[in-house]
């Protein structure tokens, strides 16, 4: 029998080597799985962080191009709102869609639109908005529209 780590493994079969690599598998596993169970039990949600709403002068209000979206697009829908919404993603950022439509108080679809001329920040907009749509898949239905010469293009 060949010997496979020098003096130690003296005298081990290859049985005894493949038993002692599932033990320690097995041992990885459960602390793995000891680890994954503390970290279930020990995270909590960050406290939401404080903000004052802005009302009256200081309010946002949408754009032309946001403006001319929903006067195309959400005219027949009953409870539709600007900015209504800030969801908080689990990597710390926040993301407000430009619209938001309510159906029975509650809301089912996030809009976020753009123009065709592309400003730096649409980037990191696009980005937090895929995050968002992958953190809150399935329960909100998340677009992304753009102005183009053509017209409209949803993605």
């Amino acid at each position: 029998m060949p010997r496979i780590q020098g003096d130690i493994m003296k005298g081990w079969t290859e049985d005894d080597i493949a038993n002692l690599h599932v033990k320690n598998e097995l041992k990885k596993n459960d602390l793995y799985n000891k680890r994954m169970d503390m970290l279930k039990h020990n995270i909590k949600p960050l406290p939401k962080p404080k903000r004052k709403a802005k009302v009256g002068k200081g309010a946002q209000q949408p754009n032309k191009t946001e403006a001319e979206y929903a006067m195309l697009f959400l005219a027949g829908k009953n409870d539709f709102r600007f900015q209504a919404l800030t969801f908080h993603m689990k990597n710390g950022c926040d993301y407000t869609p430009d619209w938001v439509v309510f159906e029975n108080g509650s809301p089912i679809i996030a809009i976020e639109c753009k123009g065709s001329y592309r400003f730096h920040s649409q980037g990191r907009a696009k980005l937090a908005f895929l995050q968002c749509k992958l953190e809150y898949c399935g329960i909100i239905d998340f677009r992304w529209a753009v102005k183009t010469k053509e017209g409209w293009v949803h993605e």
